[in-house]
């Protein structure tokens, strides 16, 4: 299970960074790691978990703290 990121959830050493920026959306785009927390792949897109999640609750699905590895987020 991978947590929001609120502070006590993160992994020491590894921090989330930005992959790519998708064409003409002004946004980042960013595929889930082992490990990585939403509020370090906000955080590394210049945003917080609390704005990332609502544009991807059709793919995180109900529970903000639990990513999957291999989601693609839009972040940014």
């Amino acid at each position: 299970m991978l947590f929001s990121g609120k502070g006590r959830h993160r992994r020491p050493g590894k921090r989330a960074q930005p992959r790519q920026q998708a064409p003409g959306t002004g946004h980042g785009t960013y595929t889930v790691e082992p490990g990585d927390p939403l509020g370090e792949i906000a955080e590394a897109h210049g945003t917080t978990w609390q704005r990332v999640y609502p544009d991807n609750s059709s793919t995180v699905g109900d529970d903000a703290d639990l990513i999957l590895p291999g989601q693609k987020l839009q972040a940014g």
